[in-house]
C-alpha cells in the first residue's frame, strides 16, 4: 500500500481530519492534503510525528508491515539532528567519481 494510502488509512482508523493531523505535524492542513494525496513527499521529521502520534514504525508508514520496532522521543530526536551528517555524506558519496549509479 502506499504512503499516502496508509496515512488516509490510520487517519480515518482514529476519526481525525486532514486539519487535525496538519496541526500535529505542524503544517497547513493543505500541506497535509498534498501528502495524503500524494503529490508532496513527506519529511523525515513528518514521518517521525506522525509514527509517533499512531504508534506504528516509520517502517510501517512506508512499507504498509507491522514491525515490533518503535523508537522513543529521543530517538527520534536523534535522528533529526544528525540528518545534516547523512545527507551530507550521501551527497558526498553519490556525487563521488567512483560512484557507479550516475
Amino acid at each position: 500500500m502506499k504512503l499516502n494510502l496508509v496515512l488516509q488509512k490510520l487517519r480515518e482508523d482514529k476519526n481525525l481530519s486532514k486539519k487535525e493531523i496538519a496541526k500535529i505535524c505542524n503544517m497547513s492542513p493543505a500541506n497535509y492534503g498534498r501528502i495524503e494525496r500524494g503529490e508532496q513527499s513527506l519529511s523525515l521529521e513528518t514521518a517521525i510525528a506522525l509514527a509517533q502520534f499512531y504508534s506504528v514504525s516509520i517502517d510501517y508508514l512506508l512499507s504498509n508491515i507491522k514491525s515490533d520496532i518503535t523508537i522513543s522521543a529521543e530517538e527520534a530526536k536523534l535522528l533529526i539532528s544528525i540528518k545534516p551528517v547523512i545527507d551530507k555524506i550521501y551527497y558526498q558519496i553519490i556525487n563521488s567519481p567512483n560512484y557507479k549509479n550516475k
